[in-house]
């Protein structure tokens, strides 16, 4: 298992963690190969094509399916966190069914 900072991106093969997301996303695609993730600053969507890049160096068939971890309650106060996922996944080039976790409902603090 990896875990992945702020700002930081990575490869298992078998499961990412995101400690700490607070305002971030995690951002996680499933291929044939294993996992790879993105920890996600508010504003950073727009890097997706160096994640992109980073996938395609470890993934070599086309990914299955996309899953992204929020804190709603701290990330998306002002729009629904499937527009920036609808927008993550449009430039990486996915076509399937997007999934989200909402941390929000599970924090203790």
């Amino acid at each position: 298992m990896v875990y992945l900072a702020t700002h930081e991106v990575g490869f298992d093969d078998v499961a990412i963690g995101f400690p700490f997301l607070g305002d971030c996303m995690g951002v996680v695609v499933v291929g044939s190969e294993g996992l790879c993730g993105w920890h996600v600053m508010p504003g950073h969507s727009g890097r997706t094509f160096q994640f992109l890049s980073f996938i395609n160096s470890h993934v070599s068939a086309a990914f299955t399916h996309l899953y992204f971890n929020f804190n709603s309650a701290r990330r998306f106060i002002q729009e629904p966190w499937h527009l920036e996922a609808a927008f993550v996944a449009e430039h990486l080039g996915y076509h399937g069914a997007i999934k989200g976790f909402d941390i929000s409902n599970i924090l203790l603090f």
